[in-house]
């Protein structure tokens, strides 16, 4: 055992945005860039013209992350490199975006749970991988819950800087 023995700690960490629609992706970056276009559709989709979206992987399903305005969308077709259809429209000219595995999204299974760590005190809905609707309430600053989750609700979620790890 070394200096850098992580087997019992975390390696991967992703910031929350509570959703009642979509679940915490695996945390783990696959794409990431700036769009170019954004638009209402039907469908909604985002263009980056340097994108990569079939050589890096990203599928129906993954969960596409507006940094810009902190906003996120389920990817509902990949449509070439640099074209996606997206669930909601949340992009515009400009904004950065990065893209991440989805968790239970479409036709992925739920596979992965995640502890939370609660940087601003309030209360948290979560599911757990074993299908529990629970809130925690009163959870204190800078806070680590020990519950396997795979979502946090915006319905029920008070406490904000909420960091899911792996």
């Amino acid at each position: 055992m070394g200096a850098y023995d992580v087997a019992n700690q975390a390696i991967s960490a992703i910031p929350v945005i509570p959703s009642d629609d979509i679940n915490i992706p695996v945390p783990g970056i696959i794409s990431s860039g700036t769009a170019t276009t954004g638009s209402a559709g039907p469908p909604p989709d985002m263009t980056a013209a340097a994108g990569t979206f079939l050589t890096d992987g990203v599928q129906k399903g993954d969960v596409i992350y507006n940094t810009t305005t902190n906003t996120h969308a389920i990817i509902t077709e990949v449509k070439s490199e640099t074209e996606l259809a997206i669930s909601v429209n949340i992009f515009a000219a400009g904004n950065a975006f990065v893209v991440y595995k989805g968790n239970g999204n479409f036709q992925f299974s739920v596979n992965t749970g995640l502890l939370l760590f609660v940087g601003t005190a309030g209360n948290v809905r979560v599911t757990t991988i074993q299908g529990d609707d629970v809130t925690l309430l009163n959870i204190g600053n800078a806070s680590w819950l020990p519950l396997a989750v795979y979502k946090v609700w915006a319905t029920g979620t008070t406490a904000a800087d909420i960091i899911a790890v792996q």
